[in-house]
């Protein structure tokens, strides 16, 4: 499904955008972590159920000449685990 859409506002900040979307002010495609409660309490409804919004791409990067330390390390596998299942 190809979705067109155009807005007389325009925020870069998914928690505005849902607020916004909460007063009724528009629509929003926000995370779940921030739609849920707000689908649960009725205080918004979903439109549009077909359809998803693109994936955006991220990127763990850090300095290549420092060591990998421990913490870093949990984070990575902690984030992959969370896009893709378990990684070893």
């Amino acid at each position: 499904m190809d979705v067109s859409l155009s807005s007389k506002i325009t925020v870069n900040n998914v928690e505005v955008m849902t607020e916004l979307a909460s007063q009724r002010v528009g629509i929003a495609t926000p995370p779940s972590f921030l739609a849920k409660p707000l689908l649960a309490s009725g205080k918004v409804i979903e439109l549009l159920t077909e359809w998803q919004v693109e994936p955006i791409p991220y990127h763990l990067i850090w300095p290549g000449q420092n060591p990998e330390n421990t913490n870093t390390r949990r984070l990575i596998n902690f984030l992959l685990e969370k896009v893709q299942g378990p990684f070893n």
